[in-house]
């Protein structure tokens, strides 16, 4: 029995232009709503207005940063056979591990109780995550469950 899944890139890409969009926005909501309602009573020079912009663009760069870099370890494509599970996250290169390499999957879920997808941990501790956006994700941590080492 083989299980695969492929996100495609473009999905993913446009998740990190989206992420990026809604960071500026609400900065840029949140600026409006400051000069509207307390700026009024003092007088900001341009100089400062424009140093207010620059922090929240930063603070969004910074925002999009951490999520770029915790989501490195997120699986976009997997092949898992009988023997091997194959898979390329991120940034990187395939990787094939053995099916007894598998020390544990485990259910990763959100704030409010539901899956964000599987955390398949490695014996050298080594992790991937298959993310519910994935396709054949759940097969495969089921699959993966099942068949590792006590």
């Amino acid at each position: 029995m083989t299980i695969s899944g492929k996100r495609s890139e473009r999905r993913f890409e446009s998740s990190w232009r989206i992420a990026g969009l809604l960071y500026l926005a609400g900065g840029g909501g949140l600026l409006w709503y400051l000069r509207t309602r307390y700026f009024q009573r003092f007088a900001l020079d341009i100089g400062t207005e424009l140093a207010i912009v620059a922090v929240f663009l930063a603070l969004g760069a910074v925002f999009v940063g951490f999520m770029i870099w915790f989501d490195v370890e997120q699986v976009v494509e997997f092949t898992c056979d009988e023997s091997s599970f194959r898979f390329r996250k991120v940034r990187g290169q395939a990787e094939t591990r053995a099916l007894p390499e598998v020390a544990k999957v485990q259910e990763v879920r959100g704030r409010d109780f539901s899956v964000l997808g599987w955390e398949v941990v490695f014996l050298d501790g080594k992790e991937a995550f298959l993310g519910r956006g994935l396709p054949n994700a759940k097969a495969a941590a089921d699959w993966l469950s099942s068949h590792r080492q006590p």
